[in-house]
């Protein structure tokens, strides 16, 4: 009995050691690392005004003046919301002087507030401005033209004032439900209006 205990543990040792080394030999790979490397999105935009001559700034009545506030969505940027604030403090007793005629067709105005004695309105431009291989160019207005009744004694009250103008642009895909990007827009440019 001894001989065939002996023979049945031999058998079983033999029987875990075959199965242990065949799952062993089985055919295996590891293949290799692949790294995610990601691209950060970014959005880049200008504003410049291309005809707007410092030297030929002199206003008169019923002057019209190249003006031409213009927002370039620089290439490959994220698809983007474009927003111009434009500040005209040629206001007198809260009659502005100046007048511009934004191009209806791309803008909206959002908002227009009067701070300090000057008058701040606020557009979008009416679409998304999409991704692109190349830049984007948005003019808001082409001129800017004084009033005909301005008088002179109101012309030298306007000489130590200006009209500023601030762009803001922001991403629009992913962009969390509870934020009013029209919102965040008039307040940075307002920051950078004050």
């Amino acid at each position: 009995m001894n001989k065939k205990k002996i023979v049945l543990t031999f058998g079983l040792i033999l029987a875990i050691s075959v199965g242990a080394l065949s799952t062993w030999a089985y055919l295996n790979q590891t293949t290799e690392v692949k790294k995610n490397i990601f691209k950060v999105g970014q959005i880049d935009a200008e504003l410049t005004e291309p005809n707007w001559d410092p030297e030929a700034n002199i206003i008169t009545p019923n002057k019209t003046l190249a003006k031409d506030p213009t927002v370039t969505v620089k290439a490959d940027s994220e698809p983007t919301a474009v927003y111009i604030a434009v500040e005209n403090q040629l206001v007198i007793e809260g009659v502005s002087k100046a007048t511009y005629q934004v191009d209806s067709a791309l803008w909206e105005k959002i908002d227009t507030k009067t701070v300090n004695g000057a008058i701040r309105d606020y557009y979008k431009l009416k679409s998304t401005v999409a991704t692109s291989a190349a830049d984007q160019s948005f003019t808001l207005f082409n001129t800017l033209t004084i009033a005909a009744d301005t008088t002179a004694a109101q012309l030298n009250a306007l000489s130590t004032k200006t009209m500023n103008i601030v762009a803001y642009v922001h991403q629009v895909d992913n962009v969390d439900a509870s934020v009013d990007i029209n919102a965040a827009a008039i307040t940075a440019m307002d920051s950078k209006l004050n």
